[in-house]
């Protein structure tokens, strides 16, 4: 382990070698770093669906080159391999954007998923327009109930949206969305 103790923009972190990246480093606050030229440099990350990702060699050569999850690259450092594969990340404080070793842990599905029930973040508690399936917008769904209402078929509805006529259905008896019904919207 080494402490950065470099003037060029690098906190004074504790960093680790990344076992399986030959010249990379992590830090202890979550930044992944590159010892493959004369200096240490901090690599960009860029964020991919929800997570920082950073660009890495396994080996010699550009043809090596990797997308990798900064928050395993982090725990690899830190507290070594997953203990199983069915081992994932999770993120202590619900915050998949904070990759602080102290916010980083192994776990099984089960227990990420315990975790995001604990601080909010788990897909099942929300919803309407937050929930991860939703794909219609508060003026859509408000158009396919006046259409339902207005003596159109399910089935001709349902096809014009890309839903099915149970969705329209529900959309017309107000049994989905209720963040749109609660605020007065809709007939």
């Amino acid at each position: 382990m080494t402490e950065s103790k470099h003037g060029s923009g690098l906190s004074r972190a504790q960093m680790k070698d990344i076992p399986g990246y030959p010249g990379y480093l992590a830090s202890d606050d979550g930044l992944i770093y590159s010892l493959r030229s004369d200096s240490v440099r901090r690599l960009s990350m860029r964020l991919h669906n929800g997570y920082w990702h950073v660009n890495v060699n396994t080996g010699a050569g550009n043809d090596t080159k990797v997308k990798k999850q900064v928050h395993q690259l982090v725990l690899l450092a830190f507290t070594g391999p997953k203990p199983s594969e069915a081992h994932i990340t999770r993120h202590l404080d619900g915050n998949p954007l904070n990759n602080c070793k102290t916010n980083l842990a192994w776990g099984t599905p089960k227990e990420n998923t315990s975790d995001s029930m604990q601080h909010g973040t788990a897909a099942c508690l929300r919803r309407g327009q937050r929930a991860v399936a939703t794909k219609l917008k508060p003026e859509i769904i408000l158009s396919i109930e006046r259409e339902a209402k207005s003596g159109k078929t399910l089935v001709e509805i349902a096809k014009r949206y890309g839903i099915t006529h149970t969705h329209v259905r529900r959309i017309r008896d107000h049994l989905c969305h209720p963040d749109i019904w609660s605020k007065g919207e809709g007939g």
